[in-house]
């Protein structure tokens, strides 16, 4: 019982180090903790005054070849104080387990939370990146030759995407990214702006760099709501957060991808992922 006791300890003061628990929750547990070491002790000096009275009377009666009931039944009466005593003991024991796990939950769901919170700040941050990038480019148009960009106007759009796309089909991720970048830049009204955006983050992908891929995705779905591409960018996101070892977050995503976009096949995709899972 005392090694129970001991390890509750230890667990309480481990959540108060790495978690959110206030100091009131923790000072209240601490008490309860205490509280039941004195329990204990005290039981395990009557335990061992049972014992000796326990021992005292065999001597007795191997001295007077008899017993004296009056003796065995105050033993038996201490005996059942000592029981209900220690029925009360688990009892409490119960109910700090319990309040243990209340807060190991709330612990959890905080974590998760905050995980939420950084992941949307990287993305914001991103996206901030790419709007100060669109403003030099702009700059730079202006300022003329002079500034090493050259203007893109009698460019068709469509090829400069199409060049970009089989950069990536045939695995240079890195110039297809910087081509897709330079083609929102120069191209922010295009149809197919979402759709570079949406490669952007699969070359990200392809290279294992599944934080980056998932502030990618996650621009697509805030700057680009309308897109045809969002059923299939969730869906990546939520295998990206697989790949990081999150099945928390992977199932959120894949379950708002089912009930957002139903008749999508990323959705259908998304059922089966959930069943491996």
């Amino acid at each position: 019982m005392k090694g129970i006791l001991i390890i509750l300890v230890e667990s309480i003061f481990l959540l108060f180090t790495v978690s959110c628990v206030t100091t009131g929750d923790y000072t209240s547990l601490r008490n309860d903790v205490n509280q039941l070491f004195v329990i204990q002790g005290q039981q395990s000096k009557e335990i061992e005054m049972l014992k000796k009275e326990i021992y005292e009377l065999k001597k007795t009666e191997r001295r007077s070849g008899g017993i004296n009931k009056n003796i065995i039944k105050a033993v038996r009466d201490s005996q059942e104080v000592l029981y209900n005593q220690l029925k009360t003991l688990r009892k409490e024991l119960q109910i700090l387990q319990a309040r243990m796990e209340e807060n190991n939950y709330k612990i959890n769901r905080s974590i998760q939370q905050s995980n939420k919170e950084r992941m949307m700040l990287k993305a914001q941050i991103s996206s901030i990146k790419d709007e100060l990038n669109e403003v030099k480019t702009k700059i730079a148009l202006k300022e003329g030759p002079s500034s090493g960009v050259s203007p893109t106007t009698h460019v068709n759009p469509k090829e400069v995407y199409q060049e970009a796309l089989q950069m990536l089909k045939v695995g240079n991720t890195k110039e297809a990214r910087s081509r897709f970048q330079d083609f929102i830049k120069n191209y922010p009204d295009s149809e197919l702006t979402d759709n570079a955006q949406f490669w952007i983050a699969e070359s990200y992908y392809r290279e294992n760099n599944y934080e980056e891929a998932i502030l990618s995705y996650e621009t697509l779905i805030k700057e680009y709501p309308d897109s045809n591409k969002i059923p299939d960018a969730m869906l990546k996101q939520a295998l990206s957060f697989l790949k990081l070892g999150d099945k928390n977050t992977t199932k959120v995503i894949l379950s708002t991808l089912i009930e957002k976009f139903p008749n999508s096949n990323a959705a259908k995709i998304a059922k089966e992922k959930l069943k491996e899972i």
